[in-house]
């Protein structure tokens, strides 16, 4: 027990001596390198390492710097802090392994009202008079000049009270300064009051409104401590302003008296100053609620039609849909050309002519179509209705189930035993066996699939540099690797050779098996067989899937055959639909490129993409 004690003594020693000789250095250029702090930071003593962290979304870097013993830091602390390194100045703090004091605010001070020669070295130079300090900052905008305010971190509570009641006022490089305690955003916020104000926001006043009018016309409330006018970089006024009021009460009795008053032809808008975190915050809420209202009061009164006709515009469509009722509005989607994209929408001035409208024109035709006509849903209510008669879509993070898609692995080129054998290329390259993926991107258990065979004569995209033919491609005996231990000599084995027509009548039969396409889809009207119908929507799918990503065309395209029929003749028209599945498989893809592939039973280490290397 005893010695258990003395071990944890002597780990909590070494952890305070390890804090004790490491730095945290801040506000550093984000071009700073590692091999340039250490030869910095080497001058005064033997650095173990150095480790630079960058953020480029907001173009800056800090570093942790650790020395041999504590001496060197504390020396490096001393004489380094502040330093100007590419045009910033370094910030530099010990390493504190409990941050509890520091993100309690308990001994922080925040100053405002500062001069925009002040900087850090300054701010600490003037505050450490009254203790310890842990670390000072004034604050920059992106061009690393002053905002005008900064903060102090004390050691000790004590410091940071005497430093308030003492500096609070005090005269800094020509500039009264305020100085008082830190609070975070969450807190100012709840101490702020909207009835409990001193700055005024004044606005749509005429141009020729000055300063000093600011201050004769809200002079007649109280004292007034700063007036102005915005103005534009040639002096041209912005047409509003702020007053700041002594007296809370009498920056009230401005906004209950003034706004909306008329002065020089012109009505005014006085109100309470806000920041603009809070005026955005009001807007954005202003807005969603004026959606929802929008979005309740069209909710059953709109009408979805497609099936249109190139040349029916807006006109053709309310003259034909105000047989049934009152048309407000009609709108045709169109490409970017001008082009009709078929569909459109018609909005009802009431629900019940909504409603007569999609039972009555259903199926009516206009022009040569038939219409298909349905009540309107907002893109959300779609999501969520698709994904309920769908499935869910594929979920990269949990794709892989261990024994649920690797019951079996297959090299490139090896047949699935009595289920399908090696095909012809189908899209221009080598295809490895990729797992099925089911409706809703749900994978099928124990079952690779590659990408389906085309019908005879198919040539296939025409791939050029890529060093792909763009004929069609002889049926070439493929070697694979046989299944076993990596550390095992590969041997090779022939495959026998099969035709296009062998190996659809395979598949055929795999689909069979499969269970294959329900009986209530429809097949294509040239389709004899189930390959032949894939073949048929293989070659409608595959260029538009090449639009979206050239390089894994033929892979992705297999892999979304596999989704059944319905589900493919949905893929080729909608667009966004097809993008959407198209970056699923590519996430899938990624995933197994990335070796996150969990073990199975057999060739553990081969991952999808892997298999098509072969």
């Amino acid at each position: 027990m005893e010695e258990a004690q003395h071990q944890t003594v002597n780990q909590a020693a070494n952890t305070s001596l390890s804090s004790q000789s490491s730095l945290y250095v801040g506000d550093l250029n984000v071009s700073i390198t590692e091999h340039e702090l250490y030869e910095l930071f080497s001058r005064v003593g033997h650095v173990v390492s150095v480790r630079v962290n960058r953020n480029q979304a907001t173009n800056s870097a800090y570093a942790y710097v650790n020395y041999t013993c504590p001496e060197f830091a504390q020396e490096a602390h001393s004489s380094l802090n502040y330093t100007m390194l590419h045009g910033k100045q370094m910030r530099i703090m010990n390493v504190d392994p409990d941050p509890t004091q520091r993100k309690s605010g308990a001994a922080n001070i925040y100053v405002k009202n500062l001069d925009p020669l002040v900087d850090n070295k300054i701010l600490h130079d003037t505050f450490s008079a009254y203790g310890q300090i842990l670390s000072c900052r004034v604050a920059t905008n992106d061009a690393g000049e002053s905002k005008g305010h900064g903060y102090v971190q004390f050691e000790q509570e004590e410091a940071a009270s005497k430093a308030i009641q003492e500096a609070n006022g005090l005269l800094l490089l020509e500039k009264e300064i305020f100085v008082g305690p830190f609070m975070k955003r969450e807190e100012r916020e709840l101490a702020a009051s909207p009835s409990k104000f001193n700055n005024v926001y004044v606005k749509s006043f005429s141009d020729a409104t000055t300063d000093a009018d600011l201050y004769r016309i809200f002079g007649d409330f109280g004292s007034i401590t700063s007036a102005v006018v915005m103005r534009d970089t040639n002096g041209n006024s912005k047409g509003f302003g702020f007053v700041n009021f002594e007296n809370a009460d009498d920056a009230v009795r401005a906004v209950e008296n003034l706004n909306g008053k008329f002065i020089d032809g012109k009505e005014w808008y006085v109100g309470r100053a806000q920041k603009k975190s809070e005026r955005q915050l009001e807007l954005r809420e202003r807005f969603e609620l004026n959606h929802r209202d929008r979005t309740e009061k069209q909710k059953n009164v709109n009408v979805y039609v497609k099936n249109l006709d190139a040349n029916v515009d807006e006109r053709v469509l309310k003259d034909f849909f105000s047989s049934i009722g009152h048309v407000v509005s009609t709108k045709i989607i169109r490409l970017p050309d001008g082009q009709s994209k078929g569909i459109g929408f018609v909005q009802y001035s009431s629900p019940d002519d909504a409603r007569k409208a999609i039972s009555e024109m259903n199926g009516v035709k206009l022009g040569s179509k038939p219409l298909f006509v349905a009540r309107a849903q907002r893109k959300e209510d779609r999501q969520v209705k698709d994904g309920i008669v769908n499935g869910p879509r594929i979920n990269p993070h949990h794709m892989f189930h261990p024994g649920a898609m690797f019951g079996q692995q297959y090299f490139y080129g090896q047949p699935l035993p009595s289920i399908m054998p090696h095909q012809a290329n189908g899209f221009g390259y080598q295809q490895p066996m990729m797992p099925a993926i089911g409706p809703g991107g749900v994978p099928v258990p124990n079952y690779f699939m590659p990408s389906p065979p085309l019908r005879a004569g198919f040539q296939g995209p025409r791939f050029g540099k890529r060093g792909m033919g763009a004929g069609p491609h002889p049926n070439f005996v493929h070697q694979q690797v046989a299944p076993g231990n990596s550390n095992q000599s590969s041997r090779y084995s022939q495959i026998p050779r099969y035709t296009s027509e062998v190996a659809s009548s395979r598949a055929s039969e795999a689909s069979a098996s499969m269970g294959g396409p329900s009986d209530n889809v429809r097949t294509p009207s040239t389709a004899t067989n189930v390959e032949q119908q894939r073949m048929i929507l293989g070659e409608q799918l595959y260029p538009l899937v090449d639009k979206l990503e050239h390089e894994r065309a033929g892979k992705v395209t297999g892999m979304l055959l596999e989704l059944g029929e319905a589900e493919v003749v949905r893929l080729i028209n909608s667009p966004e639909a097809l993008k959407a599945r198209v970056n699923e498989a590519l996430d899938v893809l990624r995933l197994a490129k990335s070796g996150s592939v969990p073990p199975s039973a057999e060739l553990s280490s081969l991952s999808i993409d892997e298999s098509s290397k072969r």
